[in-house]
């Protein structure tokens, strides 16, 4: 028998399936850019068109550059081996329409890694589709908090803080809600992905005029404001006369004071001198052991730069094994799957041919059986062609002594006839 090639076994199992499909499809995700909550759900909806069941299909989301897998359908049920462990326990699909093939993917816990494009793809074994969406993460940060603090020279700062934005929002100081003032803004970027927002203005004393700290979210289009009037809340100028006073009352206090201590240290003058000499050699000595340790201080520092660097380049480095690896992972991930799925052909394929097998062995078990009966009935036949052989000799034989014997029958028969007939003239000429 000769053996199937792996194409002739593939559609042999694909022709016995109920659910083999023919023609083509399109798979049509989200329109729009979905926008999700940090901390929230969100939901990616897919659907075939034209409608068709998709229940024996394999449906899969991806996302990202490195095509990380968020969830996997297969085989009629969640199919997670090979999963990005950042979306383990935070996918549900949703299956209520797979018969018209329309499905959806519910993320939950939403985190700012979450955003980027996605990709979900149907595979019916005979075709292969699949959409692009993309996905924004933003949340609204806490409230705004204004703090004062003094900066000298009749003047003094307002710093306007407020954590957990996403993205990364836009800062504006307002005087009485209408003119922008300059400011001083840091964002920085936390280890949960979210942003905090550092920004502060600088004010004059005799300032009277209400502030106001705008932090607004550019993709929700949202705001949270804090404000302060100065001319309510704050008295600047008395409280530097009341600082004047009392510096001036504690400068007294303390002029009274080194006089009285002057004395004493005028009688123990003499006594420190030579104890200040002896000080003033230690002093040398230490000014050297510091130098001593200024240099190394400096090449300390040089070492800590020059490990910066190669920490640095160690990270960038790491990064870029950290992709690789991912990627890898990913390939490693389709690899293992092709290989599920050849395994699963080739044990179905591996059944039919057994049963093939079998059935060819019966066939040719009865090609045997009526081989011999072929066999004996030719010397069945052979037998009865060499007696019929010998019948028609003995016939021709016994038919050639008929012949002779109705030769000699006529012959007796026409003597016969004569002698009777003369006999019969014989009586006749007797009685006349």
């Amino acid at each position: 028998m000769m053996p199937l090639s792996p194409r002739q076994v593939a559609l042999l199992v694909l022709s016995q399936l109920p659910w083999f499909l023919s023609g083509e499809f399109k798979v049509i995700g989200p329109q729009q850019p979905i926008i999700a909550s940090v901390g929230g759900e969100a939901t990616f909806p897919c659907h075939l068109s034209p409608q068709l069941d998709a229940q024996h299909m394999e449906i899969v989301w991806l996302h990202g550059r490195f095509s990380r897998l968020v969830h996997r359908y297969k085989y009629g049920m969640d199919y997670l081996i090979g999963q990005s462990q950042e979306y383990e326990g935070r996918t549900k699909f949703l299956r209520n329409n797979i018969y018209s093939g329309s499905v959806a993917l519910r993320l939950h816990h939403i985190c700012p890694s979450d955003e980027g494009k996605y990709r979900c793809f149907f595979d019916s074994f005979t075709a292969y589709e699949e959409a692009e969406f993309e996905v924004y993460v933003a949340d609204i940060g806490s409230v705004p908090h204004i703090s004062i603090k003094g900066e000298g020279n009749k003047r003094f700062r307002l710093v306007c803080t407020s954590n957990g934005w996403y993205p990364k929002p836009q800062v504006q100081w307002k005087e009485n809600q209408k003119k922008s003032l300059p400011s001083s803004t840091m964002i920085k970027k936390k280890e949960n992905g979210l942003f905090s927002v550092e920004t502060s203005i600088i004010i004059s004393t005799d300032s009277k005029m209400n502030v106001s700290c705008f932090i607004r979210n550019p993709l929700l289009n949202q705001k949270l404001e804090a404000g302060i009037s100065l001319a309510d809340d704050m008295c600047p100028n008395e409280s530097l006369r009341m600082t004047s006073i009392v510096t001036m009352v504690l400068m007294i206090i303390g002029f009274l004071i080194l006089i009285f201590r002057n004395r004493k240290l005028k009688m123990a003058k003499d006594k420190l001198k030579d104890e200040c000499g002896k000080l003033e050699d230690v002093c040398d000595q230490l000014e050297d052991e510091n130098d001593k340790l200024q240099d190394e201080h400096n090449k300390l520092q040089d070492e800590h730069n020059k490990l910066k660097d190669v920490w640095s380049k160690s990270t960038a480095k790491l990064d870029k094994l950290k992709d690789e690896c991912d990627k890898i992972k990913f390939e490693y991930d389709i690899i293992k799957y092709e290989r599920d799925n050849l395994k699963d052909d080739y044990g179905k394929a591996t059944a039919k041919v057994d049963k093939l097998k079998d059935e060819c062995d019966k066939i040719k078990y009865d090609r045997d059986i009526i081989k011999y009966e072929c066999d004996n009935l030719k010397d069945d036949y052979d037998r009865i062609k060499h007696e019929h052989y010998d019948l028609k000799g003995d016939c021709d034989k016994i038919k050639y002594e008929r012949d002779i014997i109705k030769y000699e029958r006529d012959k007796l028969q026409n003597d016969y006839d004569k002698l009777k007939t003369e006999l019969d003239k014989n009586g006749k000429g007797c009685l006349n």
